[in-house]
């Protein structure tokens, strides 16, 4: 199921009360439950715990705008998860890394039209 991601574009990021969610359109929808980061050129560009912080800038982080502005329009070239739960969709020069930080718990949900796939430390 997750290389049915390859060509769509990141259409939403919105942040939840405990979660992310990133939209892909037509029903493919992320659930993160665990730190993510987007990347560009392998410098971290932005992080889900940049939420709200300033930073010495004029006004707090919406990184919920924030990564859909990076991520609006550019196509998943590559997907990678790992047996550890990790998930990595690269959109060319730029990886949005998710990294599980449970043995337990599911660190993010793929939800597509046919089927819904979970990522776990397995």
């Amino acid at each position: 199921m997750l290389p049915e991601l390859i060509g769509r574009t990141c259409q939403s990021v919105e942040r939840q009360e405990y979660s992310w969610s990133f939209g892909f359109g037509e029903n493919y929808g992320l659930s993160v439950e665990c730190p993510w980061r987007i990347l560009i050129n392998n410098r971290i560009e932005l992080a889900d715990r940049d939420h709200e912080q300033q930073y010495g800038l004029l006004e707090p982080i919406d990184v919920s705008v924030d990564a859909f502005t990076i991520l609006s329009g550019k196509a998943v070239t590559d997907v990678d998860a790992t047996e550890a739960g990790d998930l990595t969709l690269t959109f060319d020069s730029v990886r949005l890394e998710i990294f599980n930080n449970s043995s337990g718990y599911e660190a993010w949900v793929l939800s597509t039209p046919g089927a819904i796939v979970v990522g776990v430390n397995s």
